[in-house]
């Protein structure tokens, strides 16, 4: 028989394009059942374990998993000092963080210290760090005595050799050690012990080590949602005595580059301000645009000033308003610090965005503001740009528009939906008239197919949830949605239903959207 077994896939939306989420449900053979189980277990045999003063030597399983417990709590903490790095002083990708150059020193800096006095200071006055503690172990002198803050110095400054190659040249000496002892140990005279933990301590432990990783993780997060919603990666060339450093720009890219700097008797402002659909492109003066287009604007800086090292320091604050005044994205703020080439020539600079594709029809305005940080000066331009839009009209509520099946992602039409078995068939949709709350929708799509006798065939909940935040959301807003089915080699062929059940948890609305195909 055949049985039927719906993947799905949810990709939040683009917030550079306005795209949405695609999800997949797919017809799967029987891949059979099993009976009985398989169970697993471990014995320890104590004829295999050293002691010492009465305590037994660690096991080096267990250490490894300290040391990964240990290591996992230390890279959240990267993770963290590294995206506030990045979006001090530009790095931010839409991925999450790449820094370079004095980012880069700084973050690993603080990390190998962060990671030193981690190690240092709880196995010195505790004698064990917290993957230790879960693990139900501690390190002790060769006495049976805690270590100590300075033997514990001694064994964690060894690190440096023990941990080269991942660890091996540790792993290696403890492996050939008679109380499995990495060379940390064997200079600072200690060795890892197990030692009973209460449940008490160890649940303390385990919470404090979630704490510390989940806060790491979820903070990182947060400056890197801000960082984008904000446009805070900026993309920025600097060329200042012979170097050159890069940002990262939101869902946009402003690059600066500073040929050299201008100064003088001109006044601060923005010159030659030109837009284009993309870079390389002719000018645009009638500057009107499609949504789902980029448009490009170039310009340049002149009349700033330098400080005594003959450097400028400028600031930049850009952002495109719709008709009704509303910002297509955060505030894009890069900054701008470098050193002249000639002192008679503009600062070139260039920006990108991309118009969404539920961008309704009218007069745009692009507003660049450029701030003298040096003189405390200010200014700006504000250039109209039109966008044209054939869009229907305004949703009067929630509605599903413009249902199309096709053979292939993006591909053209079906008009009758028909199907073969062995092939995919693919169904994308607009979901309009959303209500959002603080800037989140909440939308929820399950997907059903039904047998030409009307039986339920694949039920798929949640192919897509919405509720990603997001600043632009017009009355025009809509969510594209692409799902397939795949067909198995055999199944009857008749015509089936596709139903889609979508539900606007915010509006406390929903709809039921159902098309015919043909399976031949």
């Amino acid at each position: 028989m055949e049985k039927f077994r719906g993947e799905d896939r949810r990709e939040g939306p683009d917030e550079t394009t306005g795209e949405h989420g695609q999800a997949r449900s797919s017809f799967l053979q029987n891949s059979g059942n099993s009976s009985g189980g398989l169970r697993g277990g471990s014995q320890r045999n104590p004829s295999d374990e050293a002691a010492l003063g009465g305590f037994v030597v660690a096991r080096l399983g267990d250490r490894l998993i300290a040391l990964a417990l240990d290591t996992a709590l230390l890279l959240s903490f990267l993770a963290l000092i590294g995206m506030y790095s990045a979006s001090r002083w530009g790095g931010i990708t839409e991925q999450g963080f790449s820094l370079e150059g004095k980012p880069a020193l700084v973050s690993l800096a603080a990390i190998l210290l962060a990671g030193f006095a981690y190690h240092w200071l709880l196995e010195g006055l505790a004698g064990a760090t917290l993957g230790k503690v879960v693990m139900g172990l501690r390190v002790m002198g060769p006495s049976g005595k805690p270590c100590g803050l300075k033997v514990s110095l001694v064994r964690n400054l060894l690190r440096v050799v023990d941990g080269l190659g991942f660890y091996l040249v540790g792993l290696l000496v403890a492996v050939f050690s008679k109380h499995r002892q990495r060379i940390g140990d064997h200079l600072g005279r200690t060795v890892v012990v197990e030692y009973p933990t209460s449940r008490v301590f160890k649940a303390a432990a385990v919470f404090l080590w979630v704490l510390g990783v989940g806060s790491g993780i979820w903070f990182s997060y947060g400056m890197h949602q801000q960082a984008v919603l904000s446009g805070a990666h900026v993309s920025a060339t600097r060329e200042a005595s012979g170097r050159s450093e890069k940002e990262e720009a939101g869902p946009q890219s402003i690059q600066l580059q500073a040929a050299s700097l201008a100064q003088g008797s001109q006044e601060l402002s923005v010159v030659n301000l030109e837009l284009s659909e993309e870079k390389g492109k002719a000018m645009r003066p009638d500057a009107l645009f499609e949504p789902g287009q980029k448009l490009y604007a170039r310009f340049q800086v002149v009349g700033f000033s330098l400080d005594s090292k003959g450097a400028a320091n400028l600031s930049f604050d850009v952002v495109a308003l719709d008709p009704e005044g509303l910002p297509l994205y955060e505030n894009w703020r890069p900054r701008f610090q470098g050193s002249p080439g000639s002192p008679a020539d503009p600062i070139p600079a260039n920006m990108e965005l991309d118009i969404p594709v539920f961008a309704p029809s009218g007069k745009y305005r692009l507003i660049i503001k450029v701030k003298d940080e040096l003189k405390e000066i200010q200014t700006q331009v504000v250039r109209e740009f039109s966008v044209k839009s054939t869009q229907a009209e305004i949703p009067k509520g929630l509605e599903v528009r413009d249902f199309a099946f096709s053979s292939r992602e993006g591909g053209p039409p079906l008009p009758k939906g028909q199907v073969q078995g062995g092939q995919r068939l693919y169904m994308t949709f607009k979901v309009a008239g959303l209500v959002f709350r603080e800037d989140r929708p909440a939308l929820l799509v399950d997907m059903q197919v039904l047998d030409p006798g009307g039986d339920l065939v694949l039920n798929q909940p949640g192919i897509v949830e919405l509720k990603d935040q997001m600043l632009y959301h017009p009355p025009s807003f809509f969510a594209r949605i692409t799902s397939w089915v795949d067909f198995p080699d055999e199944i009857p062929k008749g015509t089936y239903t596709a139903r889609f059940l979508v539900k606007d948890q915010n509006a406390g609305k929903s709809l039921t959207h159902e098309a015919k195909f043909e399976v031949k």
